[in-house]
């Protein structure tokens, strides 16, 4: 009975200190349980992009920027003012500018590859915007031999529209790329058809041609026609049996097998191995055989990948 006595009298003298501790303790408790209920989210958001269309008369060129424009946000900046552009990319106000120049969307056509410049601020949406030009014009340049004008446009919208994704906020350590010389280098990509699929869309489009000419064909005309329908289907099966390849790379020294394209760039290991970029801890860190990765760069059998998040 002494014992508690004393400990009631040592608690009575220190009640202000043991009251001021409780209320500490209460409170920091309190303030773990209402932060304990925040969520992050990641909202979707679209690269800043500037157009100077100097081609604008063009099918090919305003199809080009009608898609660019649906998949990004277009700023408002007098194209003629260099320095205002340069500003506006400095601070970052816009991440990419497209400069096309005059008879692009013919010279495309005619196979002259002409060549697009860029300037670029260098983070993860102007990459994006770089795979969406890029993929525009190998569209454009796999379906110009088997379609024309506004059917030409209509196929190729519906083929980049059919997976073109808008990335979610996160950063990426990437290499700025301020010009692109050309595409004299083109890969087929699916875009979400199958070959086959491709295959019989062009094998339908050479028959159709001859189907609704309704004139009657004879004589060297007949088989000026013939030759060309089998002409046709000679390439579409050329192109079917050698549009697939498969290749293996090393990722973070484990192999993964790509499957089911002719060529792949950096950006197609995503599909392949598995990296959540929608939880992001840092900065995504890409190399590509031991040197900093560009998504645009092309991939072979045999190359080594390092792909980590930075703190």
């Amino acid at each position: 009975m002494t014992v508690f006595k004393t400990i009631l009298k040592i608690l009575n003298k220190l009640k202000g200190m043991v009251i001021l501790y409780t209320a500490i303790l209460v409170a920091i408790t309190a303030l773990n349980q209402t932060s304990g209920n925040n969520m992050t989210n990641f909202e979707d958001s679209k690269p800043s992009v500037l157009i100077v269309n100097k081609d604008s008369e063009d099918n090919i060129a305003k199809g080009f920027e009608d898609y660019i424009s649906k998949h990004s946000e277009i700023k408002d900046i007098d194209t003629k003012d260099e320095e205002k552009i340069n500003d506006a990319i400095f601070y970052r106000d816009v991440n990419y500018v497209i400069y096309i120049p005059k008879d692009f969307g013919k010279n495309l056509l005619d196979g002259k590859n002409p060549s697009l410049e860029y300037k670029s601020c260098g983070d993860e949406y102007s990459s994006y915007a770089q795979m969406m030009v890029e993929k525009y014009i190998k569209t454009v340049l796999i379906y110009k031999d088997y379609y024309s004008g506004v059917e030409l446009i209509s196929k190729v919208n519906k083929v980049v529209d059919k997976d073109t994704k808008v990335y979610e906020n996160f950063s990426v350590k990437t290499s700025a790329i301020t010009e692109h010389a050309g595409y004299e280098e083109i890969s087929e990509e699916n875009d979400g058809y199958d070959t086959e699929e491709q295959t019989e869309d062009i094998a339908d489009t050479a028959g159709n041609s001859q189907a609704d000419d309704d004139t009657p064909l004879s004589g060297e005309n007949a088989g000026t026609q013939t030759g060309s329908a089998d002409t046709a289907a000679q390439e579409v099966q050329g192109m079917s049996s050698q549009a697939v390849r498969n290749i293996t790379i090393l990722i973070n020294g484990q192999p993964v097998r790509l499957t089911g394209k002719k060529d792949y760039i950096l950006v197609d290991l995503f599909q392949y191995y598995e990296f959540d970029l929608s939880k992001p801890k840092g900065n995504v860190v890409l190399k590509l055989n031991g040197q900093e990765g560009i998504y645009t760069a092309p991939l072979h059998d045999g190359d080594v990948v390092d792909l980590y998040w930075e703190q």
